[in-house]
């Protein structure tokens, strides 16, 4: 469609393949994941896809409020990448607004946590409106308060929080419908903290050969994982920048979590 910027197609694209896999499971988003997939396939985009993203409960309110705070598009390609991927955007986006953000304009309530002690995650904690913030704070609870016990519970939370954050991996076998790849995973150890794993696993990775870019991806391309889907093949910078801006939230997560025990609520 012609009205639409270049800089904003692209960006709808990149958005619309990490966000495809956990529509597709129907955990968020509109129930119109076979035209999701269409338009990425044919590579079309027009304002009836644009609002069906639209619709999706957190990660439009994320790029929306990147966007405001940075004087850009929604769908410019530097936003959906700040919000997935990890990029400098992030680093203009005031704490103050993102801890305003975060009480009002989300899904989830976060008027029972604390005050002081949510405040730190953004100001002593340097938390950061990336993709990696919203998993590691929906599924731990840090939204509505801090309570991880049983080991049961910590493995379920561990395996959401592994398959929601969008992860990195190294290819090192193609065949028609899965990657072999060496992929990074996340757990949530026996104290409750996110702890990123350095060594990597060797999984099978769903993918689509018919989605830009994977027509032509090759063994030692890094992709990027989302649900256990192949979602992009990420670029040398934007493997440091999705290592380095989900390791921050991670730390600010954990930091604030220490915060917690030692002034209970």
């Amino acid at each position: 469609m012609n009205s639409i910027r270049e800089s904003d197609r692209t960006g709808i694209f990149l958005h619309a393949r990490h966000a495809f896999m956990p529509n597709s499971l129907g955990y968020c988003g509109p129930d119109d994941r076979g035209k999701i997939l269409e338009h990425i396939q044919e590579s079309s985009s027009d304002e009836g896809f644009i609002s069906i993203l639209q619709e999706f409960e957190a990660a439009y309110p994320f790029i929306h409020f990147i966007a405001k705070s940075t004087g850009r598009t929604p769908f410019d390609r530097k936003v959906t990448e700040a919000y997935w991927i990890g990029n400098d955007l992030l680093d203009r986006v005031a704490p103050d607004d993102f801890y305003k953000f975060t009480r009002s304009d989300l899904k989830e309530n976060v008027s029972r946590v604390n005050p002081n002690n949510y405040r730190n995650l953004f100001f002593s904690n340097n938390a950061i409106p990336h993709h990696s913030f919203y998993v590691m704070a929906t599924a731990l609870n840090i939204l509505s308060d801090v309570h991880v016990t049983s080991a049961p519970a910590k493995e379920k939370i561990s395996e959401i929080v592994d398959n929601c954050m969008i992860s990195w991996g190294r290819v090192v076998g193609v065949d028609k419908n899965h990657l072999m790849v060496e992929r990074a995973r996340t757990q949530v150890d026996d104290g409750g903290l996110i702890k990123m794993n350095k060594r990597h696993k060797l999984m099978k990775v769903k993918y689509d050969s018919t989605m830009p870019p994977f027509q032509d991806v090759q063994i030692g391309d890094t992709v990027s994982v989302h649900w256990n889907f192949a979602c992009d093949i990420l670029s040398e910078k934007q493997l440091r920048n999705i290592k380095s801006y989900t390791e921050r939230d991670a730390s600010a997560m954990n930091s604030f979590i220490r915060d917690k025990r030692l002034k209970p609520t």
